[in-house]
């Protein structure tokens, strides 16, 4: 969740994510360039990526960090941040406006931005935490909405609906994450009360609506929420994400770290529709081996405050970022492609995985480190295609991250995996000219300044179908330089990038 430039805000706000660092070493993979890599089918690291375009994203002064994601159909693309949407359409033209205006809530607070398409049912698909203060009586939950079409121009275009489910007036959802099956809607999320401990997980879901340009009552929705529990029975997973499916399915997925510590599993959850009732079935928690991760330290940047005080460090948390489900024509099977951060390398590396979520086996797995730079706040698409009935592509990714070290600034840089190669080297796509330096990094109590909390990539529906590959679209942060220690000096890119 972002900070709102208040400090009676931050103080009520603040995250738990503040407690104990604990560096746990994991397993070593393979070394293959800058990163590790198993399961290839090829000893030939990937080309590196190439960076078709980028454009400046949206952003805010009032709230950090900006919590970019992203969205794209064929013709435009949906950035949101935390504070204020953007979309850009492939003829060039770009509206923006304010979250509260897209989602029409004003005078709430709202924080972690959710944006998805769906092409099966052909509309973007929205989601926020929102915390509403009715009289004096706390009223949290999830905005949610969607387009009323395919290619929405403004914040008129969309509906607009609220959901508490079971949060009542102590409890809250904190990172919510968006997926989808071809019947619902994922929300998934941590839970905690408002004094800030923690409670556990939950996956919340909503029906689709059916096809129309009209808004249906909130009543005509189904809705349910159920509490996550790891295999053990006892534990909770950790920021579980809901996968985003580019090939429609009506078999859904919801990936979790079982602990935010260390662990050496992922536990998976499928979401399915029972054909009597309509209602959301989420299955029982399994457990898919991976390489072991533990909590990773803050990821060190150049530079100094205005008085000559080096720069705090940047925050780095370890959770899966995002989750996309696509078919892999070189498999033959569906899988889930997701990423998170890692101790490693500098400091801070990340690992990538593809998953066969039947098999609850990794397809293929690497990390991405480095001796010198600490690589975070990573996600991770597939260059799956998938307009109305024309489907391509699926076995290559692209993974987003960001770097940094006390001697360079933070920047975005990018890994290509291409059929079942070794990732190949970073790429870089934005070099930001000063460090992170804002209101976040200036509370006496904090030991950082916060990053992310996360980046965005999607595949790029786009693309030419006549290449070998397709491409994907990512979101990321970078910065300006600093101003005077407390103004966010935080920016967004969007950008395509091929093979």
């Amino acid at each position: 969740m972002e900070i709102m430039k208040s400090e009676s805000f931050m103080a009520y706000f603040e995250k738990i994510s503040r407690s104990l660092l604990v560096i746990l070493i994991g397993l070593m993979f393979l070394s293959v360039n800058y990163g590790k890599v198993a399961f290839a089918a090829s000893s030939t690291p990937s080309p590196k990526p190439t960076i078709i375009s980028t454009l400046n994203g949206v952003n805010n002064k009032l709230f950090s960090p900006p919590s970019p994601t992203i969205a794209s159909n064929k013709t435009e693309q949906i950035e949101l941040v935390n504070g204020n949407y953007l979309i850009h359409t492939n003829a060039g033209t770009t509206t923006t406006g304010t979250i509260a205006s897209l989602i029409n809530t004003p005078n709430t607070f709202t924080g972690d931005p959710q944006i998805i398409w769906d092409a099966g049912s052909n509309r973007f698909y929205y989601s926020f935490y929102e915390f509403i203060n009715n009289n004096g009586v706390a009223q949290p939950g999830i905005a949610w909405g969607f387009s009323k079409g395919a290619n929405p121009s403004s914040a008129t275009a969309f509906c607009h609906y609220f959901n508490s489910f079971d949060y009542g007036t102590t409890t809250y959802p904190d990172r919510q994450n968006l997926g989808d099956t071809a019947d619902f809607l994922l929300i998934s999320s941590n839970r905690y009360f408002l004094n800030n401990n923690l409670d556990g997980s939950d996956l919340a879901w909503i029906s689709k609506p059916a096809a129309g340009t009209t808004c249906p009552t909130a009543s005509s929705f189904k809705t349910g929420i159920k509490s996550l529990k790891n295999p053990d029975g006892v534990t909770s997973p950790w920021l579980p994400a809901s996968a985003k499916q580019v090939d429609s399915s009506s078999t859904g997925w919801v990936l979790g770290d079982p602990s935010y510590v260390s662990g050496s599993s992922i536990t998976a959850y499928n979401v399915t529709k029972d054909s009597v009732t309509g209602n959301a079935v989420i299955s029982a928690p399994s457990s898919i081996p991976i390489p072991a991760y533990s909590m990773t330290k803050y990821a060190p940047q150049a530079g100094t405050t205005t008085t000559g005080i080096a720069a705090k460090p940047l925050e780095t948390q370890t959770y899966l970022t995002q989750v996309i489900s696509s078919f892999d024509a070189r498999l033959g099977h569906n899988t889930l492609w997701t990423a998170q951060t890692n101790s490693g390398g500098a400091g801070v590396k990340v690992d990538w995985y593809e998953i066969n979520p039947v098999s609850l086996v990794l397809d293929q797995f690497g990390s991405v480190s480095d001796p010198n730079l600490y690589i975070f706040n990573p996600t991770i698409s597939s260059d799956r295609l998938v307009v109305g009935t024309t489907k391509k592509f699926g076995d290559s990714a692209i993974l987003n991250v960001n770097t940094s070290s006390l001697n360079t600034y933070p920047a975005i840089q990018v890994v290509s995996i291409l059929s079942g190669q070794p990732q190949s080297s970073l790429t870089m796509v934005k070099q930001s000219t000063g460090p992170n330096i804002d209101f976040t990094c200036s509370n006496t109590s904090s030991t950082d300044c916060r990053w992310g909390d996360y980046s965005g990539a999607v595949p790029n529906p786009a693309a030419s179908t006549k290449g070998t590959h397709g491409q994907v679209i990512i979101s990321n942060q970078w910065n300006v330089p600093n101003i005077d220690d407390n103004t966010t000096v935080w920016q967004t890119l969007f950008g395509t990038i091929g093979f």
